[in-house]
C-alpha cells in the first residue's frame, strides 16, 4: 500500500460540528456512519467527486443499498456537508484539506528534484576544478555517483507516483463497467452480485478451495461483512455450505439487516462475530433488533452512557458549550 492510499485530515470531534449533528439528529448514528463511508470514498476519486446522476456508484462504494443511502446524501446535502455542483457530488471541505495536502506533497517533490539539481550541477563545477588534480577523482566519481543516485530516486518516485494514479485511473474504469454490467441484473438488491454462467459451472483446479462461482459469492460477502478477519476460515466453511441461488441471497439479505442492526452498531461493533462464526452457526437466520427501533432494557444496559441517554430520550447528547467549528472553515462558503 503506498503512503498516499486512503489518507485524508479528520477531526476527531467532527461529530460535535454543528452540520453533523443535524444530520444526526435526523439520522442517528447510523447516518454519521454512512456519511463518513461517503467521504472516505469520495477521497478515493481521482478529483474527489462522485457523478451526481450515478447514485449507485456511491452506494457501492459505500457497501449499502441505493434505499439506504439517498436519504442520507439528500440530508447531507441540504444540511451544506455535500454540495452537488456542475453534475458532481463532492465535499468542499474536503476538496480543500486535500489541496494542501496535495500542495505540500508537489512541493516537497519539486523541492528534492530541485536541491538534486543543485547538488549534480556543484558536482559538474568540482569537477572541471579538479581534473588536474588526479588524487581526488576518487572523490569526484564518488560524488557524481551520489548525486546521480538521487536524481534516479526522485525520477523513479515521480515514474512511481504516475504509475500508481494511471493504475488507479484504470481500476476506476473497470470497477464502473464491472458495475453498469452488474446493477441491471441485481437492481432489486442494491448491491451486485454475479449472475451465474449459463454453461456448466467450472469446476475446482488442484489446491483451490472454492469453484470459480462458489468465489465469487464469497468475494461478494467478504466485501459486505464489516469485521474481516480469518478470510481462510470463513472460506472453508462456505466450502461446506456450497449455497445455491436461493441460500446465498438468504445469506446476503441476513448480513444486510445484522449490520443494520443495533447489536452490531454497539460500541463499534465489538459484538459482531466473525465471519466463520456467522456462516458456521447460521447467524443469518438470527432476528435482530432494528436500529430505528427502541431497544429492550438489556440492551440499555450494555451501552455507554451516550448511547443510553440517547436511546432512552430519544434524543442526541448535545452539549452546547462544547459544541464549535472544529472543521476549521467547513461552514466558509
Amino acid at each position: 500500500m503506498s503512503k498516499d492510499a486512503y489518507y485524508f485530515p479528520h477531526d476527531s470531534n467532527a461529530r460535535q460540528d454543528v452540520k453533523i449533528l443535524k444530520l444526526r439528529i435526523k439520522h442517528g448514528w447510523a447516518g454519521y456512519g454512512l456519511y463518513w463511508g461517503i467521504i472516505e470514498a469520495l477521497r478515493d476519486q481521482d478529483n474527489y467527486a462522485f457523478e451526481a446522476d450515478q447514485p449507485e456508484l456511491i452506494s457501492l462504494a459505500v457497501g449499502c443499498s441505493i434505499d439506504e443511502i439517498t436519504p442520507v446524501l439528500n440530508t447531507c446535502l441540504e444540511v451544506g456537508l455535500l454540495k452537488k455542483e456542475d453534475g458532481y457530488i463532492f465535499s468542499p471541505s474536503l476538496k480543500r484539506r486535500m489541496k494542501r495536502v496535495d500542495d505540500i506533497r508537489e512541493k516537497r517533490r519539486l523541492a528534492g528534484k530541485k536541491r538534486a539539481e543543485q547538488i549534480q550541477e556543484e558536482i559538474k563545477e568540482k569537477t572541471e576544478e579538479k581534473t588536474e588534480e588526479s588524487n581526488d577523482e576518487q572523490e569526484i566519481s564518488k560524488c557524481s555517483a551520489n548525486a546521480q543516485q538521487m536524481l534516479n530516486t526522485c525520477s523513479a518516485n515521480e515514474n512511481q507516483m504516475l504509475s500508481i494514479k494511471e493504475n488507479k485511473r484504470k481500476e476506476n474504469k473497470r470497477k464502473e463497467k464491472d458495475i453498469i454490467n452488474t446493477l441491471s441484473a441485481n437492481a432489486c438488491v442494491g448491491l451486485s452480485v454475479c449472475d451465474e454462467p449459463t454453461e456448466d459451472p467450472p469446476k475446482k483446479q488442484k489446491g483451490q478451495i472454492l469453484s470459480k462461482t462458489q468465489l465469487e459469492r464469497f468475494n461478494q460477502f467478504w466485501y459486505e461483512y464489516p469485521k474481516k478477519k480469518a478470510k481462510l476460515a470463513a472460506m472453508r466453511v462456505w466450502a461446506k455450505l456450497k449455497p445455491d441461488d436461493e441460500l446465498f441471497e438468504a445469506i446476503m439479505l441476513g448480513l444486510r439487516r445484522a449490520r443494520a442492526s443495533i447489536e452490531w452498531k454497539r460500541e463499534g461493533g465489538r459484538f459482531i462475530p466473525h465471519p466463520a462464526t456467522f456462516l458456521n452457526q447460521g447467524r443469518w437466520e438470527d432476528e435482530y433488533l432494528p436500529s430505528e427501533q427502541r431497544p429492550s432494557k438489556r440492551d440499555l444496559q450494555n451501552m455507554s452512557i451516550e448511547e443510553y441517554v440517547e436511546a432512552a430520550t430519544g434524543e442526541p447528547v448535545l452539549n452546547t458549550s462544547e459544541i464549535f467549528d472544529l472543521w476549521g472553515d467547513i461552514n466558509a462558503e
